[in-house]
Order: C-alpha cells, then sequence, then structure tokens
C-alpha cells in the first residue's frame, strides 16, 4: 500500500512527520430483506422511501433503492412437488470417473425430466391435479407397452456372405398419451393460492443403471414444456400489483457480501 504522509498544521507541535501505512475502515453494512409472501412485498414496498426502480424475472422481485447498502427481495413460496419440474436440463454426453458429467452438452429439452412408477405417478395425479382427468389415469392404470425390433442386413460383397453391414431399430409404443396437460396449485399457502397448466411429454423409459437393481425395471418419463412461460406469467401478475409509478425491468441484480477489502 502506498503510504500515505500526514502534516500537521503547527509543525512545531510535532518534530516528524506521521507515515500512515495501514488505514483500515470498518466495512458498511448490507441488509438484505427477503420476502414470502405477496402482501408482505407490497407493504415493504409502500413504507419503503427512495425506491428507483423494480427488477423481476421468472424466479423472483428486486426492489432498488437510493441506499444500496439496503436489497428487497421477493421470491414466492413455490409448491416444491410441482417446481420439482423447473430445474434446467444440463445434460452431457458421459460421465466422469465419480460421475461428473462431461463431453458435449446434449438438449432433449429445457428442463429436466422426472421419472416416476406407475403406482407413484398415480398417487402424484391423485394428490396434485385439480382436475381429474379419467383418461390419463386409466391408461396409467393399464399401462400396455410394446417393443418391436427389426434387424436389416445389407450385402457390401455379393461374393462375399460375411461381408455385409447390420443395422437394428428398436421401436416401444404405449398407451399412454405423449402430451397432455395438468392443472396443478403452484402456490398453495395460509396467505394465497395460484393455479397453473403445464404441458408435458411423456414416455416410457428403462433404467439403464447396471449397477443397481432395478436394471430393466419400466419408468413413466414427464417432461414439462412450458415452464418458462408458466413463472413469467406468475411473476409478471406480482409486478402488476406494485405501483404504476415505480419503474419495472426485467432482469436480475448481481452483488457481494460486503466485507473488509471487498467492494459493493
Amino acid at each position: 500500500m502506498e503510504q500515505t504522509q500526514i502534516v500537521p498544521k503547527n509543525p512545531d507541535e510535532l518534530s516528524s512527520r506521521i507515515n500512515v501505512e495501514n488505514l483500515v475502515v470498518n466495512p458498511r453494512t448490507k441488509r438484505e430483506i427477503a420476502i414470502g409472501d405477496a402482501d408482505s412485498f407490497l407493504r415493504v414496498t409502500k413504507d419503503t422511501k427512495g425506491i428507483s426502480a423494480i427488477l423481476w424475472n421468472e424466479e423472483g422481485l428486486t426492489v432498488m433503492t437510493k441506499d444500496p447498502s439496503t436489497v428487497i427481495t421477493f421470491r414466492p413460496e413455490l409448491n416444491q412437488s410441482v417446481t420439482m419440474f423447473f430445474t434446467r436440463d444440463k445434460k452431457r454426453e458421459g460421465s466422469g470417473l465419480f460421475g461428473q458429467q462431461t463431453g458435449c452438452r446434449v438438449w432433449e429439452g429445457d428442463f429436466e425430466p422426472i421419472k416416476f412408477t406407475k403406482g407413484n405417478l398415480v398417487k402424484f395425479l391423485k394428490k396434485y391435479t385439480i382436475k381429474e382427468n379419467e383418461e390419463l389415469m386409466k391408461a396409467i392404470q393399464n399401462m400396455k407397452i410394446t417393443e418391436h425390433k427389426s434387424r436389416t442386413e445389407t450385402m457390401i460383397d455379393l461374393n462375399n456372405d460375411d461381408n455385409y453391414s447390420a443395422q437394428e431399430e428398436q421401436v416401444t409404443t404405449t398407451n399412454i398419451p405423449a402430451n397432455f396437460t395438468l392443472e396443478v396449485p403452484l402456490i398453495e399457502n395460509a396467505f394465497e393460492q395460484a393455479y397453473v397448466s403445464l404441458d408435458f411429454e411423456a414416455k416410457v423409459v428403462q433404467e439403464e443403471d447396471r449397477y443397481s437393481g432395478d436394471k430393466g425395471k419400466k419408468y413413466i418419463q414427464l417432461r414439462c414444456t412450458n415452464a418458462r412461460q408458466v413463472l413469467k406469467q406468475v411473476m409478471q401478475e406480482y409486478v402488476n400489483r406494485l405501483p404504476k409509478t415505480i419503474p419495472r425491468y426485467y432482469g436480475r441484480l448481481n452483488y457481494e457480501s460486503i466485507g473488509r477489502g471487498s467492494d459493493y
């Protein structure tokens, strides 16, 4: 650190100059206020002075104030049994020795699929769906799977029967609908309720882990295809409840904890 010299107003009072080698300043205190229900958030926003803007995205709202040491955020308490469909898919081809994903990114959808046994999917539908889907429930309870394998061999050399190329194809069909919509409770607590319609892609998959005792077991795999649109619509409704005079922007605020030697 560059030395700073302080010279007294009256040099006769001190016989020499004072060298400051280390200057320690108490760090500023940061307050982070996290709100979990909409009514409390609206009251806090109404009582907070100096609000300059609102930043929002699919995950939550952030109130920007003139005091940078105070951060107010709002993230609604979502039904965890529904938000399990909202995990971003980061699938990659191959895996390392300790299970870490390696290789090129593989895209099969924006969000990770969830696997159910037939019995657990029936339990999920009975507990969380608002409108009963009798056709879907009946198809799951009476699940039928048809597997068809075909092999095509093409001779490369007509004078040599052993010189050929082969191609195998396996097709699996089921009576479970490939696409359907479920109405589920996304927010359900003492303060408010919000129901949304989730679109799903469904297919039957087989356990491939050779170390698992369930290798070869069949599962029903669901992948939500409209999760981002649903979350954005829900947060947009919260934004619309705020005073129109507050500017609002679609985005995110990143900040670091304030400590000695760090910048806010």
